[in-house]
């Protein structure tokens, strides 16, 4: 018999671990780009890739690193501090209480982080009956695995848990009428609960998120970006290579032998009549790669709308019109990534709803009639009243000075006519 040291290991979830991998490598790749660590680049096997070094070939260093930037601006603007629609009011305190208990003020912004870096989080109805409370609690995509109801129907059916504690493998699979808990691939309870119980709520209490392109994979909310990201850290960690090679120039000295050639001092050279000396330099075109580098650089940059917010920084003579074009893309974008994230964080309530309905927690039970929504309208940039007041200011100033330019060309136009009538 087979030694048993993880949960794959058992033959009923044996058919499981290749999918888990492939997500689990899917995942590590976007969270390195995120955390800007360098990455591997695979087959890269060029005439370029020959020279600077196996190092440098199996990793791309992380030069240029905007993606972080943009994911953490997607996080502050997604939230929209969660806005309910007009007509669910009714449901504002069973929403703050449950996410109260699920410190969602903090964990809001983890849930949204997992969605746009790695494409996909889940979100685990935590059914403390204990203490009476039921609240979602954000999941990295890359510890579990939903299994569906049928490739019709994706409802999940079991979810499979696993996580790495030191050299501990814990798992946990969930299903609709029981929840059993593993280390090491060995059933594990613990005093307060044996290895196997029953589930109460009746269902699997989890919802995943995902940012869907068609082909019910997650995408990362800069996967489009990546092939540029990746040609301007490849050309700009070949530069780099270059020049630290070469930061120290090589000499050559020509019509004099090295007993000829005496130093006096600490850094003066005295060469024969007739000698000479001359830098030896990398015949590199360091301003061509350059600007080759800029230009990937720049449209990579344009592929990401977060980052026009940039352009604006220490911007003061504008009209808020102007604002509102230049954020049009990202607030497109802000918009869209919300639907998904809005809709998992609703079915969650839903879920929570129903478990406080059986723990008779009547305030949020409510939640459980599937009737509440969040405002998809609300504002993607909430503007204080200080900001707004500097705005309109601006925008006024720019038409006073619109005004007084026109003025300005109405008195020369009929100064002209005047002297042209004369």
């Amino acid at each position: 018999m087979a030694e048993v040291s993880s949960i794959f290991d058992v033959e009923e979830f044996a058919a499981y671990r290749a999918q888990f991998d492939q997500r689990r490598s899917r995942f590590a790749r976007y969270w390195k780009y995120y955390k800007a660590e360098p990455t591997g680049i695979g087959e890269w096997q060029t005439e370029v890739g020959k020279y600077i070094g196996a190092a440098v070939r199996n990793a791309v260093l992380p030069l240029f690193t905007p993606l972080s930037r943009a994911v953490e601006l997607d996080v502050s603007l997604i939230p929209g501090d969660w806005q309910l629609a007009a007509g669910s009011e009714r449901y504002q305190g069973a929403v703050d209480q449950v996410l109260e208990w699920g410190k969602w003020d903090c964990e809001g912004d983890v849930f949204v982080r997992f969605v746009v870096a790695l494409g996909e989080a889940g979100l685990r109805i935590v059914d403390d009956r204990m203490e009476k409370r039921a609240f979602p609690q954000p999941v990295r995509p890359d510890t579990y695995l939903v299994v569906p109801m049928s490739p019709w129907d994706d409802r999940p059916q079991m979810l499979l848990s696993v996580v790495k504690r030191d050299k501990d493998e814990w798992a946990e699979v969930i299903e609709a009428d029981r929840v059993r808990t593993f280390k090491n691939g060995h059933p594990y309870g613990t005093p307060e609960r044996p290895a196997e119980y029953e589930n109460g709520l009746g269902m699997v209490p989890f919802v995943v998120c995902r940012l869907d392109a068609g082909d019910g994979q997650g995408e990362s909310t800069f996967d489009n970006t990546l092939p540029s990201l990746d040609q301007v850290n490849r050309q700009a960690t070949y530069m780099s290579t270059i020049i630290s090679r070469h930061a120290e120039p090589q000499w050559a000295v020509f019509g004099a032998e090295d007993s000829d050639l005496r130093k006096d001092g600490q850094s003066v050279w005295f060469f024969p009549e007739g000698s000479n000396v001359q830098a030896i330099l990398a015949a590199v075109d360091f301003e061509g790669l350059l600007a080759f580098i800029q230009e990937i650089k720049n449209e990579m940059k344009d592929s990401l709308p977060e980052l026009a917010l940039s352009k604006l920084v220490g911007v003061e003579r504008v009209a808020a019109a102007t604002i509102e074009l230049q954020l049009a893309e990202a607030v497109f974008k802000i918009r869209r990534l919300r639907k998904p994230c809005d809709r998992a964080l609703r079915d969650a309530l839903i879920i929570a709803g129903r478990a406080a309905q059986q723990m008779g927690i009547g305030a949020v039970s409510r939640l459980a009639d599937g009737l509440v929504r969040f405002d998809k309208d609300r504002p993607v940039i909430s503007l204080d009243a200080l900001t707004r007041l500097q705005i309109q200011g601006v925008a006024r100033s720019n038409e006073i000075s619109q005004l007084a330019l026109e003025r300005e060309r109405q008195l020369l136009a009929a100064a002209a006519g005047d002297e042209s009538g004369q």
